[in-house]
């Protein structure tokens, strides 16, 4: 096989690439940081966020049933509303508590559009 042609100009802020030159390898944990699922680094004292919560923008019309109920069954991979109400109220209540904190209101019955409410991963 013939050696690599070396690029017109080097990129900037490199030195000349020649033939034999050879691309930087990846950090150690860069791969690693972007596999799904994979737990994120977190500094001391700091909590860590569950990797697969989602956080969610309210529109008019929504509630944290419907919300729960919607995000469950894409989770499961179930048509919407499939899902069997002791399903939904269980993760419902993950929701709520959740959230329960956070929320203009303070009450879980109350929900503001553009307010942004955490999904809890489906298990658990």
């Amino acid at each position: 096989a013939a050696p690599a042609t070396p690029p017109a100009s080097p990129p900037s802020g490199r030195g000349p690439a020649g033939p034999h030159a050879t691309p930087p390898a990846p950090a150690a944990g860069a791969a690693q940081a972007a596999t799904p699922g994979a737990q994120p680094s977190v500094a001391a004292g700091a909590s860590p966020v569950p990797p697969s919560t989602t956080t969610y923008v309210v529109t008019p019309g929504d509630n944290l049933w419907t919300v729960s109920a919607a995000h469950l069954a894409a989770m499961t991979n179930q048509p919407a509303g499939s899902v069997p109400d002791a399903a939904v109220a269980s993760y419902w209540q993950r929701v709520c508590d959740v959230n329960r904190s956070q929320l203009q209101s303070g009450n879980v019955n109350l929900i503001f559009p553009g307010e942004q409410i955490d999904l809890p991963p489906a298990g658990g």
